[in-house]
């Protein structure tokens, strides 16, 4: 990182507010609504901007290889575990500091996806929907796991052992539903922005993602960002945004400066493939074993690949800043940059794919760059340019590399038949090095 380290001089200490003051979200609500009507008649949503949260989390419990932290002004706290040890005392320790949690999240998760699955089988890809149609979903999540058991490797199975013997559960149990992600892809958002694109900011390279999903879901109870800490040097310290009991990786980033994220690729027309490496695992060797794109591409072209999506990963190399997509399939991994995105919008030194199919006809997200071109930062894209396109209603997350720091956001519980989107919660900034330099 060759920039001068300004980025962490130009947050405002008044941005410490723990609380949500009514005046300040009146206010934050009228400039919102103000604002509106600048922006394109495809951006339907407002400006978030509440304060962010700064303070550091809060230690609640700790248990040998694993501490949980609680961070965060909303209800319920982010969730925040480190994680140490060898892969069955990583999933030993995580089952420990939260073994009621995950209980009761798997139990809920198990019924809401047989009573809700009919409900968005519509959305999924066809042969999705085949497979769920034909076995029904618990059968189908057996089956997921039958396929690519032969392909997963032994640590993730060790970790998800320990998980299960800390909950009291099988390891058939806890990795059925470890590997529902397989069966229901999300729509999500993803951007990367450096050089010309981000000249008028301190950093190098910051990357969006933005997780759309059914936010009814139990999920939402217990958001959690998961800290692994590295037990020698042959892989990397990570942080990845997720759910208490989770272990595969759909968006984080990682002490190598590599950041992930994904989303379906709906329009894919290939052959499809159930018997492979379940695509979170393979995100999650991206954050643990990369130091480059080219090492994030030899994972990702030497994979026995299943689903078809793309998938984000931003990176900071000698040879400078960078983020591009890589559409991934059971045949095909295609790398598309700033320049060769076809049928899409261009702008140097920028990479984005909105929530719908591609190609994506909706403007609001390429006007979105373009009026922010210059200043597409972390903030910008986290508190302006999701919240307008309304994505990242799931879960929400931007990283500024330069700086060392990632935002997040979770969407609020499902209560009475609602739920309030994360891009429209209180973001939370956190520092890299601060999490990956936590000791036992």
């Amino acid at each position: 990182k060759s920039r001068v380290r300004l980025a962490k001089q130009r947050y405002d200490p008044m941005s410490k507010t723990t609380t949500n003051s009514p005046l300040l979200l009146a206010l934050a609500a009228v400039l919102s609504a103000t604002a509106a009507a600048a922006w394109d008649p495809d951006c339907t949503g407002q400006v978030n901007s509440q304060p962010l949260w700064t303070e550091p989390p809060t230690l609640v419990k700790t248990v040998k290889n694993g501490k949980l932290f609680h961070v965060g002004g909303d209800e319920p706290p982010m969730l925040v575990t480190h994680l140490y040890g060898s892969p069955y005392e990583k999933g030993f320790a995580h089952g420990e500091l939260l073994k009621d949690e995950i209980n009761e999240l798997f139990t809920d998760m198990y019924g809401y996806l047989e009573s809700e699955v009919q409900h968005y089988l519509s959305k999924l890809p066809k042969y999705v929907q085949e497979f769920i149609a034909k076995y029904g979903i618990k059968l189908a999540l057996s089956l997921t796991y039958d396929l690519t058991k032969p392909y997963i490797p032994d640590e993730f199975t060790q970790e998800i052992q320990g998980l299960a013997d800390a909950t009291n559960n099988t390891l058939d149990y806890m990795m059925q539903l470890t590997l529902f992600p397989e069966l229901i892809q999300a729509s999500c958002s993803m951007m990367g922005a450096w050089g010309q694109a981000i000249n008028g900011t301190d950093g190098s390279l910051y990357q969006l993602r933005a997780l759309d999903w059914d936010t009814s879901t139990p999920m939402q109870k217990f958001p959690m960002l998961t800290v692994y800490h590295a037990a020698n040097d042959s892989s990397n310290s990570f942080v990845q945004l997720g759910w208490a009991g989770m272990t595969g990786a759909i968006t984080g980033f990682s002490n190598a400066d590599v950041g992930i994220c994904e989303k379906v690729w709906l329009h894919y027309k290939g052959q499809q493939n159930r018997a492979g490496l379940p695509f979170t695992f393979m995100l999650r060797n991206l954050l643990q074993y990369s130091n480059s794109f080219d090492d994030a591409i030899s994972i990702i072209a030497s994979a026995k690949r299943t689903c078809s999506i793309f998938v984000g990963v931003g990176t900071i190399e000698e040879t400078g800043p960078s983020f591009r997509a890589v559409q991934y399939s059971y045949e095909t991994v295609r790398v598309l940059n700033d320049h060769n995105f076809a049928n899409h919008t261009q702008f140097k030194d920028t990479v984005y794919v909105d929530k719908h199919t591609q190609p994506s006809h909706h403007t609001c997200m390429p006007s979105l760059v373009d009026k922010f071109y210059g200043q597409l930062d972390a903030l910008t894209m986290m508190q302006k340019i999701a919240p307008l396109v309304q994505t990242g209603d799931m879960h929400l997350a931007a990283y500024d590399f330069e700086a060392d720091a990632i935002y997040v956001a979770s969407a609020s519980p499902f209560v009475n038949g609602t739920a309030t989107p994360a891009y429209n919660r209180q973001f939370i900034r956190l520092d890299t090095k601060a999490l990956f330099a936590e000791t036992q």
